[in-house]
């Protein structure tokens, strides 16, 4: 296609929206597609008004009709992106004040409206702006969505650009304060940082630009170049290192991580279908998948890199943004190049990383993927009058920015003229001045992740007068991690217990083992969606009939027992006490799971008896019976079994026992004997 072509697909889409606009006044809407929840089996659309968001709303559709009357000089498409911002900053008003959202928000409409300010000189647009967006100062830590999408990881990126743009301080202040909320909600596991954007259906925390850890990450790398402080730049490492342990070679692509048959069920509101599901182990067993899609897999991912790679100059990142681009190239120009259009999940959205590319890389090449993909868009849709294909469901034609024909006609737009900024990656130009103080630096920040899972292990080694652990970094400040401190700082402990000798050895494996054992069960945290699946189908304590089954430990709860008090030791030390060696005495912790969490917990020697017993099922008298035998003297039996009862009860509601009927443990072990098996496999299914 010739350059004039890119924008002449522009305005045929941009002259079609304008014509379906619904005006009300001054304002106008549109008729958008969203599934149909009341009727979830038949995955369909159905069309509603459109809300003022980004995504799929008036402001979104306003940000392409804007673009579009600064390069045709439309009147008409100009009226009505007018229209459409009007609508969204009505619409927004009435939007919770923790709505920071940049596509589904206010947020996202504050950028649009503050961009059509300029286009369309009308500055109250700007001044409208700043007034949604005044009320979120102080809420930050209220903020629910965090991701891209719905939160903090699309919010910073938009806020700092128009704390220039709209010339207010406080947006900035906002920014570093969605970037604390993202630290402290960060889930800190030894390979990296994630945040749970999606509760109950993802395996484990999402990757990805949308709903993953590359765009909280990168928001975070944005508030670092904003201001310089080192833990927004650490967290955002930990967050690209989190994604890098699921990078798939063969498939040049990080998997979505998502549960899909679990997340159809929650999506509309199945549970109780769910429930006996998982209760016949019918529900799917979870089987890594891979999209080339904006929202998940490379093209978003390629785009955060590349990104990281033009604010460090780290060629760790332009490796990985290389490997993006091989995976969206073979989609593009393969099987998978003939589906939607749309920017969210379509062709338009995944083209958006080699354009982007291209000028960061400097090689133009990149966009021949690019133009191709438009030529056979042109002519399969445009040119043969047929709609286009959507990201809605059905791939029915929609008008939104995201989901719809908006998106497609950005896309022609970007084609036409690069210098267009991209919408699916917001880039904020350096502030006039940055912060001078940087409260913590990089080096401290990766000594207080350690901490945070060997902090007891590393001030037992001290206080046992071993030389010093050296936990330096392999490389200096301002290179970026290309491994989780916490794991590194694992293998340097484990070894420094293996090569100590006698006494010595057994005192420090002593002191490490109740945080190996965390972090060792830390790792075996593969399926985030069996502790929900386990919580649908775990009987009631009213509902247990307590003397006629069998007792386990729950999965993933683990009793450890140190041979030395370790933090008696240290606290009476810190009081002063001048005892060289810690006393031997027996101390019993629980480890054990919840929300996806290791927690450690001291649990008294009689919890502990009780704990040890049903390390493999057991009946309550088989329990009953190994305390008895464990206690020494003469003690009442049946007072005993109620002392028992009451503590497994109590084991039982915190959810560190699991209970299992006779009868199906009877089954299970016929089923073995006969050589017999479900036709579902509990082995096979999620």
């Amino acid at each position: 296609m010739e350059r004039e072509a890119y924008r002449e697909a522009a305005r045929r889409i941009g002259r079609r929206i304008v014509k379906q606009a619904i005006w009300q006044g001054p304002r106008c809407t549109w008729e958008v597609n969203a599934p149909d929840r009341e009727q979830p089996g038949e995955r369909r659309s159905v069309r509603q008004v459109a809300s003022g968001a980004v995504y799929q709303g008036s402001s979104g559709i306003a940000c392409f009709l804007g673009e579009l009357y600064r390069l045709s000089g439309d009147r008409e498409v100009g009226r009505t992106a007018e229209g459409a911002i009007r609508h969204a900053l009505a619409a927004a008003a009435e939007l919770p004040e923790t709505s920071f959202g940049f596509h589904s928000g206010r947020v996202g409409i504050a950028y649009v409206a503050a961009r059509l300010a300029k286009i369309l000189e009308r500055p109250e647009l700007g001044e409208q702006a700043l007034e949604i967006l005044t009320p979120l100062a102080g809420k930050e830590n209220r903020d629910g969505g965090l991701d891209v999408i719905a939160g903090a990881g699309g919010a910073i990126p938009a806020l700092l650009e128009l704390a220039g743009e709209l010339r207010s301080p406080q947006l900035a202040e906002i920014a570093k304060a969605l970037g604390e909320h993202l630290v402290r909600m960060a889930h800190r596991e030894p390979g990296g940082w994630s945040w749970g954007t999606i509760s109950n259906s993802a395996v484990r925390h999402l990757a990805g630009l949308a709903h993953g850890a590359a765009g909280m990450g990168l928001a975070l790398l944005e508030l670092y170049r904003a201001t310089g402080r080192g833990k927004y730049r650490f967290a955002a490492e930990m967050a690209f290192a989190y994604e890098r342990q699921f990078f798939d070679g063969e498939t040049s692509n990080w998997p979505d991580l998502r549960h899909k048959e679990i997340g159809d069920y929650v999506y509309y509101g199945r549970i109780e279908e769910l429930r006996e599901a998982a209760a016949a182990n019918a529900v799917p067993r979870y089987e890594p998948k891979y999209m080339s899609a904006w929202c998940h897999g490379s093209p978003g991912i390629g785009l955060s890199r590349v990104r990281a790679f033009e604010l460090t100059g780290q060629s760790l990142y332009k490796e990985e943004a290389e490997a993006a681009l091989r995976s969206t190239f073979l989609f593009l120009d393969g099987p998978g190049g003939d589906g939607n259009y749309s920017f969210c999940h379509g062709m338009a959205g995944n083209c958006e990383l080699p354009l982007y590319a291209a000028a960061v890389f400097e090689d133009p090449s990149l966009r021949e993927a690019c133009e191709r993909c438009a030529a056979r868009g042109w002519e399969s849709y445009e040119q043969a009058g047929r709609p286009w294909l959507c990201g809605t469901l059905g791939g029915v034609a929609d008008p939104s920015l995201m989901l719809g024909e908006a998106g497609i006609g950005y896309f022609f737009l970007r084609l036409f003229s690069p210098e267009t900024p991209s919408i699916l990656l917001l880039r904020p130009p350096v502030p006039e001045r940055r912060e001078d103080a940087d409260e913590e630096s990089f080096e401290e920040l990766r000594q207080l992740a350690v901490g945070e899972y060997f902090g007891e292990t590393l001030g037992s080694f001290h206080a046992l007068k071993q030389r010093p652990v050296s936990l330096a970094a392999p490389s200096d400040d301002t290179s970026p991690l290309l491994r989780s401190p916490v794991e590194a700082a694992y293998e340097t402990l484990r070894q420094r217990v293996e090569q100590a000798g006698g006494a010595q050895k057994e005192q420090l494996a002593d002191a490490f083992e109740r945080e190996r054992e965390r972090y060792e069960l830390a790792l075996e945290l593969r399926d985030f969606t069996a502790e929900y699946l386990r919580a649908l189908t775990r009987l009631a304590p009213e509902e247990v009939p307590w003397r006629s089954g069998q007792f386990r430990l729950a999965d993933h709860s683990r009793l450890v027992i140190n041979q030395w008090d370790w933090d008696g030791w240290l606290v009476a030390r810190e009081g002063g006490a001048e005892s060289a060696e810690p006393p031997e005495e027996e101390v019993y912790s629980l480890l054990y799971r919840q929300e996806n969490r290791i927690h450690i917990r001291k649990v008294s020697p009689f919890a502990a008896l009780i704990l040890d017993a049903v390390e493999t099922p057991s009946p309550l008298q088989e329990i009953v019976a190994g305390v008895a035998e464990a206690v020494a003297g003469e003690i009442d039996r049946g007072e005993l079994a109620e002392q028992v009862l009451l503590q497994v009860q109590q084991l039982y509601r915190a959810g560190f026992v699991d209970f299992s009927p006779v009868e199906t443990e009877l089954h299970r072990t016929m089923n073995t004997t006969e050589g017999g098996r479900d036709e579902e496999d509990p082995t096979e299914s999620g």
